[in-house]
């Protein structure tokens, strides 16, 4: 997304990113004051937002007025960036090299995405050993859960095997369903 071009069109001083399915624009306490969704370019507000309220009334204005081919475009493209640095990131399981023009917080790389300085690397080698912890805690916490709901799933079935092993009503059914058969 072209988060950069899109900032110099809305007025207000607020953090502008690419959350994938919508632009945001918010704050660094609630990311989505204001959305637009990149498919249907609607404009969505958060429950805490009153779009009457001057300071976003204004925002949501400037956007609406943009025609919609140049909201499109913002959508769909990358930003330029002049003096690119490289930033690494590990998203969508893999690492992905983009640019930026400042490392400094609040920033996006060239694609809209906010960079933080526990997520967005300078070298690649630094991603490296982020994603590796990464995906080391997230195959942790599979390997957790999935011993939790074997455990679950063994309790339901010994309790299921118990319930058909004593159970006197479902007896007398088969039994009754035995005589009848025999008929």
């Amino acid at each position: 997304m072209q988060v950069r071009r899109f900032k110099k069109l809305i007025p207000k001083d607020y953090i502008v990113q690419n959350c994938r399915t919508y632009l945001a624009i918010g704050s660094g306490y609630v990311h989505d004051l204001i959305a637009v969704d990149s498919q249907t370019l609607k404009v969505i507000t958060s429950d805490i937002v009153q779009r009457n309220e001057p300071k976003f009334a204004e925002i949501i204005e400037a956007i609406e007025k943009l025609p919609r081919d140049v909201l499109k475009e913002i959508m769909t493209l990358d930003d330029e960036i002049e003096n690119p640095l490289p930033v690494f990131m590990w998203r969508d399981n893999q690492i992905q090299e983009t640019q930026t023009e400042d490392y400094e917080w609040p920033n996006v790389d060239s694609k809209g995405f906010l960079l933080y300085e526990n997520t967005t690397f300078k070298t690649e080698k630094e991603c490296v050993r982020y994603a590796r912890r990464n995906m080391a805690l997230f195959l942790q916490w599979v390997e957790e859960l999935t011993a939790a709901n074997i455990e679950k799933s063994q309790k339901i079935l010994d309790c299921v095997k118990e319930y058909r092993r004593s159970d006197k009503y479902l007896s007398e059914i088969e039994s009754k369903y035995e005589e009848v058969a025999d008929r």
